[in-house]
């Protein structure tokens, strides 16, 4: 009875098992826009659209005498693939990336059906072993009882001979004989127990071959979905090859023109850049000189605005300038007694020859007065006008001397 109820209990473990797989493969409505489709031997191919529609029906047998529930899972794969110009906000890298992973999951989802129905036939091939091996310990415990009843039968003939001898052995024969009436009792029980489960191994034979059979027809209308959606990827894939290769033509004539313009370009820019770095250089070298006599400048101006003095008036010497502030030599105008005097002043000699006059300088500070009279005329140009006669002079700006004819 122990046997009986392990094996109902593993049976019952098994169709769970297959009803669990069964609810992992449920309907699945998927709908993949780009990516990249891998065939086996290793060749990419986008493609712009896949609609994946798997379809999983599930029927329950259910009989009367064991309550035995076996599940079997018909799945279909259809997948129409269509070929769609590329959409304006994706480029042909990105459709292709994504139609990759899409295909990847497809792929992964058929190999993990694929590995579900292996695990079922090893899983079948498992059962029919136990019971294989149950059956034959079983037929062994068989053989065993069955020479333990000869040898019991033998006993009995020889307890029935010694029974006319004595009649002490007749009651122990009794008692033996009441003893192997119990165990043949308990044979009996072992025997119906055997039938039974012989009787639930062929049912679960029968539903192992029904199962198989269903895996084997799936994994036919597998086969054959398979090769169909490998058709139509190869014409797939040689569709989007000829597309492909059109717009890499075109691509490559705009590419060329490009790289024609931005040549072009390049070699303005370098000229213009060769003439920048010459008159740079040439900039470099005038703001060098520049400086140079910016700097030679300031030194100069330094040494001649250096300490500047107020002395309260008018120079009139050469010492008065060099306290205001000169240090270079040269002609200064300064004030004389009654007019504007030209000196020389030389700061670099001794203190004696620091000044030498030079003369009047012709500075009008006052206005003059006159009135003078003519009695000819002059006619000749761009010459004084001079004049006969004097009437009213104050100062000694006029003389008479003859410049006309």
């Amino acid at each position: 009875m122990r046997r009986s109820e392990a094996t109902d209990q593993e049976q019952t473990s098994r169709n769970q098992t297959r009803d669990d797989t069964s609810n992992t493969n449920s309907t699945v409505d998927t709908e993949v826009t780009a990516g990249v489709l891998v065939v086996d031997d290793g060749t990419k191919v986008a493609v712009e659209n896949i609609n994946t529609h798997n379809t999983e029906q599930e029927n329950e047998k259910s009989e009367n005498d064991h309550n035995i529930r076996v599940s079997y899972t018909t799945a279909e794969l259809s997948a129409p693939i269509k070929v769609m110009e590329r959409d304006a906000g994706l480029t042909i890298t990105d459709e292709l990336n994504h139609l990759k992973d899409e295909l990847k999951d497809t792929k992964e989802l058929l190999r993990t059906t694929v590995m579900n129905l292996v695990n079922t036939n090893t899983e079948l091939g498992n059962v029919k072993s136990d019971l294989t091996n149950k059956l034959a310990v079983t037929k062994q415990e068989l053989e065993k009882s069955k020479i333990e009843l000869d040898k019991t039968m033998a006993n009995v003939n020889n307890y029935t001979t010694k029974l006319k001898a004595t009649e002490t052995e007749l009651a122990e024969i009794k008692i033996t004989t009441a003893n192997l009436s119990t165990e043949l009792e308990k044979c009996d029980a072992n025997f119906q127990r055997i039938g039974q489960e012989e009787k639930e191994l062929k049912v679960a034979e029968e539903n192992l071959k029904k199962e198989l059979e269903e895996t084997r027809q799936e994994l036919e209308d597998t086969k054959t979905e398979l090769k169909e959606t490998g058709t139509d990827l190869r014409k797939n894939f040689d569709d989007l090859i000829a597309i492909l290769n059109a717009k890499l033509e075109r691509l490559g004539f705009e590419f060329k023109d490009i790289a024609d313009n931005l040549r072009k370009e390049l070699e303005a820019t370098l000229s213009h850049l060769e003439t920048a770095t010459t008159n740079l250089a040439s900039t470099r070298m005038e703001l060098s000189s520049t400086k140079s006599a910016v700097a030679d400048l300031t030194t100069q101006l330094n040494e001649r605005t250096s300490e500047k003095v107020d002395i309260g008036k008018m120079p009139n010497s050469c010492a008065d300038l060099q306290r205001i502030g000169h240090k270079l030599s040269g002609f200064f105008s300064v004030k004389g007694s009654k007019k504007m005097e030209i000196i020389y002043c030389n700061f670099n000699a001794d203190q004696n020859d620091t000044q030498k006059w030079i003369g009047y300088a012709d500075v009008k500070s006052a206005p003059v007065h006159f009135y003078a009279q003519r009695n000819s005329e002059c006619y000749n140009q761009y010459t004084p006008i001079t004049f006969n006669l004097a009437r009213v002079k104050f100062s000694s700006l006029f003389e008479r001397e003859s410049n006309c004819e």
